[in-house]
């Protein structure tokens, strides 16, 4: 009888671990920050790594991260860092971040949101080598300034300049990585690549074989597709055989399990760059349905004082003949789309007529063929998800 009361305690407690580990699941990351400090089982459990991730994919909310000042020309750095949220995208909150630098003349890039982790770049324009890293959890506040990776500095025969980075997660080593380029040669495209890994908190030079000819214009996927594999926007040189070069709009991926650049066609109708450059198409990547899609405008097509834009999706990775063109917008010739959100809506910028104005954020409706400005100035943005932890011990 006592052996069927343990028995029957036991199935209690596990039935009621097992609940506890259900509800926690549907609780908001504030209350679960919380709720670490009740005792040591629910610490570890919240902590641990089979927790965050089904959280994670059980509070799946779309934001919208907003960096408000990028240029700083103070001996004191600081930027500006809002989350938008819900159908209104109304400011949620705004970062206070620790403020680790105090250089002159630099500027904060966005390289990407990976399970709602924002990865930031600073750089200075006095030391273009010079880089800082660091990661940020909007949903526990967490930041971490990621260890230095020094490159050789530039001379007469060595012209170093950084080309990209990226930020993702590998499955296999359980690590959130970034993803460096950098081109170290005048003459000939010579590159480095370092990686840096979270579950080393240490970078390391890898020997890769990156495109040739490829270069960086400015433009990347915000978001890795499938958190594994970050996307550029960039140019590839192809040598014909008549010693002609042809420039293509291309996309280079680097997978951060394997460690690998690879090429990828864009629609036919944005991939060849002509004597005037890319620039024509005003092309950016983005995420639609879980596939990469592409947004561009073709040549000089214009409607009145309008500009049109057609919208593509990937429905096969690395098929070129799976692009298909889904929609096309006509919009007003100072609004460029940027990205695309959960609902199809088209996140836009508009640059006022005073161009040293700031950029306003507008929402586009590709049915109805409308848009509302959301009434928030940005230099930068991305779209993320909330996810508990970045790091056990930040």
């Amino acid at each position: 009888m006592c052996s069927f009361h343990k028995q029957l305690d036991n199935m209690e407690l596990f039935l009621a671990e097992d609940l506890t580990y259900e509800i926690l699941l549907y609780l908001p990351i504030a209350s679960l920050t919380r709720f670490k400090s009740v005792c040591k089982s629910w610490l570890s459990l919240i902590e641990s790594s089979k927790f965050i991730t089904q959280h994670h994919q059980q509070q799946f909310e779309e934001n919208l991260f907003v960096l408000t000042s990028s240029f700083i020309e103070s001996p004191e750095f600081s930027i500006g860092i809002s989350l938008l949220s819900g159908i209104k995208f109304h400011v949620s909150h705004n970062f206070d971040l620790p403020q680790p630098f105090t250089m002159t003349d630099q500027y904060v890039n966005l390289i990407a949101s990976c399970n709602g982790i924002i990865c930031l770049e600073h750089c200075c324009n006095l030391e273009p080598t010079k880089q800082d890293f660091f990661l940020l959890n909007p949903a526990t506040k967490q930041f971490k300034l990621l260890p230095t990776s020094p490159l050789p500095k530039s001379t007469e025969e060595l012209r170093v300049n950084v080309i990209c980075a990226g930020f993702g997660f590998d499955s296999k080593t359980n690590a959130y990585k970034v993803v460096r380029v950098a081109a170290t040669s005048i003459r000939s495209f010579d590159t480095r690549v370092d990686i840096y890994s979270s579950s080393t908190n240490s970078w390391r030079t890898i020997d890769v074989v990156v495109p040739e000819g490829f270069t960086y214009n400015y433009k990347y996927l915000k978001i890795p597709f499938r958190k594994e594999i970050y996307c550029w926007l960039g140019q590839e040189v192809l040598s014909g055989e008549d010693d002609t070069l042809t420039l293509l709009n291309t996309i280079i991926t680097f997978d951060f399990s394997k460690e690998v650049f690879e090429t990828m066609a864009l629609p036919n109708v944005y991939s060849v760059v002509d004597d005037d450059g890319g620039g024509q198409f005003g092309l950016e990547l983005a995420l639609l349905r879980g596939n990469i899609a592409c947004i561009g405008r073709t040549k000089f097509q214009t409607l009145e004082d309008k500009l049109e834009w057609s919208i593509w999706m990937l429905n096969e990775y690395g098929v070129k003949d799976s692009w298909t063109k889904l929609y096309t917008v006509s919009l007003d010739y100072n609004v460029y789309p940027i990205s695309i959100f959960k609902n199809e809506e088209i996140i836009c910028r508009r640059r006022p007529y005073n161009f040293k104005a700031e950029l306003e954020l507008l929402l586009f409706y590709p049915v109805t063929q409308d848009g509302k400005s959301l009434r928030f100035f940005l230099s930068k943005l991305f779209n993320m998800n909330s996810r508990l932890l970045f790091t056990r011990r930040a």
